[in-house]
């Protein structure tokens, strides 16, 4: 309650924050450019696997070019699956701050009684930091030092 009766005092500040937020959180061109190139690569390593199969080829010579071209997928697979979950995340990076921004703009203040959905809705975490100090962390990225 403190930590949001602080943020509501800079309540300007802290919806500019979380617009920003969500405005970087959805700029994901450049990872959907990278989705397509790899997903584009790892279409040419399967087409390469597959004509090596139909291609007489000196058995060592096929077996280190499949091992270099299956190593190759994974790689590839494996960042491509990370670009996946990192735009997931954007998305729902994207909803919170917009949820974010719906229940703070409507506060005002002060705040003088716990509600749980102000924890639920508004805060991203708490930090406690070594000399008893709390952090708290909002939706968007705003913090309040306690």
């Amino acid at each position: 309650m403190k930590a949001l009766n602080s943020a509501l005092k800079d309540k300007d500040k802290v919806i500019q924050t979380a617009e920003k937020f969500i405005q970087d959180k959805r700029d994901t061109d450049a990872l959907e450019k990278e989705r397509d190139e790899l997903r584009e690569k790892i279409g040419e390593i399967v087409k390469i696997i597959s004509g090596n199969s139909t291609v007489i080829l000196d058995r060592f010579k096929y077996k280190a070019e499949n091992e270099e071209l299956y190593r190759q997928h994974e790689e590839i697979n494996s960042r491509y699956t990370a670009v996946l979950e990192e735009l997931k995340q954007s998305k729902s990076d994207v909803a919170a701050g917009e949820e974010f921004l719906r229940y703070f703009t409507e506060m005002t203040g002060p705040i003088k009684k716990f509600n749980e959905l102000y924890w639920d809705k508004l805060l991203d975490r708490m930090i406690v930091d070594k000399g008893k100090k709390l952090t708290a962390v909002f939706v968007g990225g705003y913090r309040v030092i306690n």
